[in-house]
């Protein structure tokens, strides 16, 4: 039976086999023809798995042997020097490699001698018409570099209300990106517009871009992410291996932890901890072989869906998550204040039990207000809902993290009195947050019925948080 980082590097390599395919390399399995190819991204994730399949390195640097003019060596850099030393060795040898076959210089990170191989001469890029070579045929027409790259990114992941920040995921620097932004919106390529202290893009031409850009694809991954993701834990699962389960358990968790805002990115949820440390590495070995082979077979995520009615109510579940979190935290705030005042004598049995609650509530607020400003609204190119959500963000919340410092840091209350006067305090953050939720639901109803003709439910009844408070007063007093 093969191992655990066999199966991986195999899932790896038959996903560059897919890709590679769709860009002309003498293959036969393509499954991501209507997926957007990242060809920068594919190049480091062939160079890691070439030791566990040589012939698609071969095949690889075959294609790039003849049409290297594609590659963007100035974000090949940029991605190599994040990825760092886990990918250094494999990057230089395959890059070693290519300058010595090809009039290249690609970056080498570590000195290393370039392998001898035998170019099979089968690569053939016949057309950039594909959906999936979208960025190449871009690349074709305005040259390689940031501007062709920002078009993909527009017209695929971000057409209205983008930052600049918004940008950098594609793979150059804040300053750069903002320059070419401020130029597409001198051609008229963009309209710009300040919301709270933020710069928002939005692509003004976009039936025109598409009918001259042509056919452009379903999906469009974010291909960084995925990358960052699927190197660290490969590498952790090749450096742990011998070591005992509890520690691979340790170190996956710290890996985890590294990566949670690329998790969130992707909306990959790994398996929780349990106290069976097998069962747990168990289930975390077959959850990340089962993602790898859900990428491998182009079984994307709603939030990388191109423009359709169904990426808009991919994006809308996701969003309600969101906020049925903050809901429940609301709510539980609620239950707690409630039920001190409306049970006093109740609440002189339970109040330091209540209060922890009340402490445990505020922090997942905090927690969960925060998920939601990382939430990308501006995907849902809602003018109103991003406004509404901005000026929270900036106005309202800075004033309440205050109160919320002050709450957190009194840990513990000696009587029901003080509990109940910290309480009041509590009482005007909960308005603010109520009337922000009121406003941003109204909203996200009214986009959903403009966009979909349905009407959207309203948030889910399963809040969790008060029964916390309802089982904790004595029955008698309920």
């Amino acid at each position: 039976m093969s191992s655990l980082i066999e199966r991986v590097d195999k899932a790896l390599a038959d996903l560059g086999w897919s890709l590679w395919s769709g860009l002309g390399v003498a293959g036969v399995d393509q499954q991501h023809k209507n997926c957007l190819i990242a060809l920068e991204e594919l190049i480091i994730l062939t160079a890691v798995v070439a030791e566990s399949d040589p012939r698609l390195r071969d095949e690889a640097l075959d294609w790039c042997s003849k049409y290297h003019h594609f590659v963007s060596v100035s974000r090949l850099r940029t991605l190599v020097n994040g990825l760092g030393e886990q990918v250094y060795e494999a990057f230089s040898l395959f890059a070693a490699t290519l300058n010595s076959i090809a009039q290249t210089k690609w970056p080498i990170f570590i000195e290393v001698s370039p392998l001898r191989v035998t170019l099979s001469g089968k690569s053939a890029l016949l057309s950039c018409e594909a959906p999936a070579l979208l960025t190449l045929r871009l690349r074709a027409m305005f040259g390689v570099g940031i501007r062709a790259d920002l078009l993909a990114f527009c017209l695929t992941r971000g057409a209205n209300n983008f930052t600049a920040i918004d940008t950098v995921k594609i793979g150059y620097n804040k300053r750069s990106l903002a320059e070419v932004l401020e130029s597409f919106v001198q051609s008229g390529l963009l309209t710009s517009s300040m919301i709270g202290n933020r710069r928002v893009y939005n692509l003004s031409k976009q039936d025109e871009l598409h009918g001259l850009m042509g056919s452009l694809p379903k999906i469009a991954p974010d291909w960084h992410s995925i990358l960052e993701v699927v190197i660290a834990l490969r590498t952790i699962l090749r450096e742990s291996q011998s070591f005992s389960v509890s520690s691979k358990v340790i170190v996956s968790r710290n890996v985890l932890k590294q990566l949670d805002n690329y998790l969130k990115i992707l909306d990959l949820s790994p398996p929780s901890i349990s106290d069976d440390l097998d069962e747990y590495w168990n289930s975390f070995c077959q959850w990340f072989l089962n993602t790898l082979r859900e990428v491998g077979q182009s079984n994307f995520w709603g939030c990388f869906h191109v423009d359709s009615v169904e990426n808009t109510e991919r994006h809308i579940c996701s969003l309600m998550q969101h906020l049925y979190v903050l809901q429940d935290c609301i709510d539980g705030l609620e239950f707690t204040i409630n039920f001190a005042l409306e049970y006093p004598h109740g609440h002189e049995k339970v109040f330091k039990e209540n209060y922890d609650c009340a402490i445990n509530f505020l922090t997942d607020l905090v927690k969960s207000i925060e998920g939601l400003f990382k939430f990308p609204v501006y995907s849902l190119s809602d003018i109103k809902l991003l406004e509404i959500l901005h000026r929270f963000e900036w106005k309202d919340f800075p004033i309440v993290q205050e109160v919320i410092k002050n709450f957190l840091e009194i840990k513990t209350v000696s009587d029901s009195s003080q509990a109940l006067r910290q309480y009041q305090d509590l009482e005007q953050i909960l308005n603010k947050f109520r009337s922000f939720m009121f406003g941003f639901t109204g909203q996200l109803k009214k986009f959903y019925f403009y966009n979909t003709n349905v009407h959207l439910l309203t948030l889910s009844p399963r809040l969790n948080k008060r029964h916390e408070i309802i089982n904790l007063f004595p029955t008698e007093e309920k």
